[in-house]
């Protein structure tokens, strides 16, 4: 398996965290080679460094590799104009994080995966998180009514996070959303309709890492389950063996409407913020 690593620049924590992972064998059972390609050269030589093929050119990239991971972690704005490139070629596509930003470019990606019948992927780590275990049992125990999620950071480029769990635990069949927070601290209520809810709370501050952890409560109507996320290289392993599926022949862990419909929680969210916290109807 030849995956080619796209980015606007390799020198960024996935990328590093990515091609470990990969080429353990412990982890990563299958032969798999890597070739890396960069918008903008951050630094010193991230391919020679980690000793991964070095792709002079976005084409070159596609002619080499049958798998491809459009990263960009720290410039997801990159995302469409990557996807305008990449998806013709029609191979296995995997975008970390989120499809896009803005709902526009995301809906554009998954019509040229359409157009183009390229399999494409796309997801937060902690989607995977390995302490929503107990929560994600809970399923069987019948219905999850609702959800609370806390996090860290900038809602747009780290909220994904925080809002990965609430989806993994109450899907995405999303009636209605209202933010009620301020710009440095979201406060989301997702409406399902039939009374389930799920409250995702995103905070930034200088000590997030410290002051607020990624958390979750999860309750039906006999049982709860809450927990806070730790094991961090976990969700990593988690989210890259579930991409190497993807690439071996499985479905997405995530649809594309899943994908998709993150994207949408995000930028609505943002819509009622600007109004003064008002329901926004998911579009």
């Amino acid at each position: 398996m030849k995956i080619a690593f796209i980015d606007h620049h390799l020198e960024n924590f996935h990328a590093n965290t990515f091609q470990k992972i990969l080429r353990d064998k412990t982890l990563i059972p299958q032969d798999v080679i890597i070739g890396g390609w960069e918008l903008e050269e951050a630094g010193e030589d991230w391919c020679a460094k980690h000793n991964v093929l070095r792709l002079h050119s976005l084409e070159d990239a596609l002619e080499w590799a049958d798998r491809v991971m459009v990263l960009s972690p720290d410039n997801l704005d990159c995302h469409f104009s990557l996807a305008q490139q990449v998806l013709p070629a029609g191979l296995p596509t995997f975008f970390d994080k989120m499809l896009a930003p803005t709902i526009d470019d995301a809906e554009q990606i998954v019509e040229l995966a359409s157009r183009y019948k390229a399999p494409v992927f796309s997801s937060s780590g902690l989607s995977f998180a390995v302490e929503l275990g107990p929560a994600t049992d809970l399923k069987g125990e019948g219905s999850i009514h609702d959800v609370f999620v806390g996090g860290m950071g900038g809602w747009l480029g780290y909220g994904i996070h925080t809002l990965s769990m609430a989806l993994t635990l109450m899907g995405s069949a999303i009636v209605r959303l209202i933010d009620t927070g301020t710009h440095g601290a979201r406060t989301v209520t997702i409406d399902y309709g039939g009374g389930r809810r799920a409250v995702v709370d995103v905070r930034t501050c200088a000590n997030e890492y410290e002051v607020s952890p990624w958390r979750f409560i999860a309750r039906t109507d006999t049982k709860s389950a809450a927990g806070v996320v730790t094991a961090y290289a976990d969700f990593y392993v988690r989210l890259i063996q579930h991409v190497v599926e993807f690439f071996s022949g499985a479905d997405a862990a995530l649809s594309l409407h899943d994908s998709l419909t993150a994207v949408k929680v995000l930028n609505l969210a943002d819509i009622s913020l600007q109004r003064g916290g008002e329901w926004v109807a998911l579009r």
